[in-house]
């Protein structure tokens, strides 16, 4: 079979995998989320390998999942034919069975959004820790401003957070005005929080998603909020790459003097 044969017929029997799946009456309706959802990426999966000939771990992964070899069909005339949704359900529930945070179907939804629907490039995962996993990759916004953004999924506390770091850090100096700021700021903002290290200055844009239901995800809910965290890293960037490098203005200078000057005479029993 050629390849585009190979891609037609998995299309094929994945189409009819959805279907079946919509119509199954056996499967408790978040069976039939999870499995759609899976159904989907896989598709998805596809489309990509359409357009990449050298894509062709997908193809190995889909074929395996119905029992079939991508090398031998590329040899062979078989047709494929099999039971697509126990194909696609023992493939699902075998992602689970090692017990890893990377292997929940959570964190598997995360890297499929950022790999296939936001088409992230070179995303470095980090192996599992006790309590959370990471994925993390750089951002430029085409001006010279870049941010390294993670992605921290903690299943204990049911939650996604998202950061956006930047390539400095505070210069210690300055930390009490840079906290100034920060906590106007974070004042001002309604989703996104300014957190700072006061150990070394780093800063960065911090966002947490709560998960009341880690089997229902939003994927746009997700894409948003990541953006929301990404933009406003950019636009904080100018005045936190003024700060490392102990830059102020006057109005910061004369606002922070005034607070001290303030804050004195209450030390000191003034009226």
């Amino acid at each position: 079979m050629k390849r585009e044969e190979i891609i037609a017929m998995l299309e094929e029997e994945l189409t009819k995998v959805h279907k079946q799946i919509e119509v199954d009456e056996d499967i408790t309706e978040e069976q039939r989320e999870s499995l759609l959802s899976t159904s989907n990426s896989l598709l998805e999966s596809l489309e990509e390998a359409k357009a990449d000939e050298t894509a062709n771990l997908q193809l190995q992964a889909i074929c395996a999942m119905f029992g079939k070899d991508f090398d031998d069909l590329l040899d062979s005339k078989d047709d494929g034919n099999g039971d697509p949704l126990s194909a696609l359900a023992n493939g699902a529930e075998s992602a689970e069975d090692d017990g890893s945070i990377r292997s929940k179907p959570v964190w598997q939804k995360i890297r499929h959004i950022l790999r296939d629907e936001m088409s992230l490039k070179n995303i470095l995962y980090s192996e599992d820790d006790e309590d959370y996993v990471t994925a993390q990759f750089g951002m430029g916004d085409g001006e010279g401003k870049k941010l390294t953004v993670r992605v921290i999924y903690t299943p204990g506390a049911d939650s996604v957070q998202m950061r956006a770091g930047y390539p400095f850090d505070i210069d210690l100096q300055i930390l009490p005005i840079a906290r100034t700021y920060i906590c106007q700021r974070n004042y001002e903002m309604r989703y996104t929080r300014i957190e700072m290290d006061q150990r070394d200055g780093e800063v960065y844009i911090s966002t947490v998603m709560r998960l009341d239901d880690p089997d229902k995800l939003s994927n746009g809910s997700f894409v948003r909020l990541l953006h929301l965290t990404m933009s406003t890293g950019f636009d904080e960037y100018d005045t936190f790459r003024r700060y490392s490098r102990a830059e102020i203005t006057d109005d910061e200078r004369a606002h922070f003097l005034s607070e001290v000057e303030r804050i004195s005479k209450l030390m000191l029993g003034e009226q």
